[in-house]
């Protein structure tokens, strides 16, 4: 994952006897994610499984599992999947001095709107099945981001930081496409799309 906030602000507001300031910020997001899966094993193969053809219009049988069918080893790379949001975003951020040395930093972001490309690719049933990528889906959306964090300042010019922070991203409205391995292309509405990252962040600092 690796991402690229661009943001431009004013100050709004400053706290009596220098304890920190509110700030209102405009930007951009680019928010990009790849997951990667190998490795296949089959669990269990029915009689009903072994006999269902997942293509009629394909003279060539295509069941939906074969019994005793051996897994696919782990340096295999079976499905990969890549998310990419571009988000507007607008928001909150502050800081508030507690004493000389520590101080408390937060900020709250909404995006009010975003689009999103999502790539899927079946490797082991490309390109005799799907293209690549098998499947896509695009939208629009929107999000919200927030984070809060305790600073400490060693020297005037260094300081480090540890905190928490949640980055959320939902749909609106999306279509999902299958692209098969013929150059058709079949089109649906997408139901549900959503990214969701939260965690401990740390960080060093050095103002000049």
């Amino acid at each position: 994952m690796y991402y690229l906030n661009a943001d431009a602000g004013a100050r709004i507001l400053n706290f009596p006897n220098s304890r920190g300031s509110l700030d209102a910020l405009v930007g951009f997001q680019y928010w990009r994610q790849k997951h990667e899966a190998s490795g296949v094993r089959q669990v269990s193969c029915s009689a009903a499984g072994a006999t269902i053809d997942l293509d009629p219009t394909d003279p060539a049988f295509n069941p939906l599992c074969v019994p005793g069918n051996p897994p696919t080893p782990n340096s295999q790379l079976a499905i990969s999947n890549t998310n990419t949001w571009y988000s507007l975003r607008t928001g909150l951020q502050t800081e508030y001095r507690i004493t000389r040395w520590l101080s408390v930093h937060g900020s709250a972001v909404i995006k009010p709107i975003n689009l999103f490309i999502n790539e899927d690719t079946h490797h082991l049933r490309t390109p005799s099945e799907f293209q690549d990528p098998s499947f896509t889906m695009r939208g629009i959306g929107f999000g919200a981001d927030a984070d809060i964090a305790a600073r400490v300042y060693f020297t005037k010019a260094l300081s480090g930081q540890v905190g928490y922070r949640v980055w959320w991203n939902r749909m609106i409205d999306g279509t999902w496409k299958s692209h098969l391995a013929n150059g058709q292309t079949f089109s649906f509405p997408l139901v549900e799309m959503e990214s969701l990252r939260h965690g401990l962040t740390a960080s060093l600092a050095y103002s000049f």
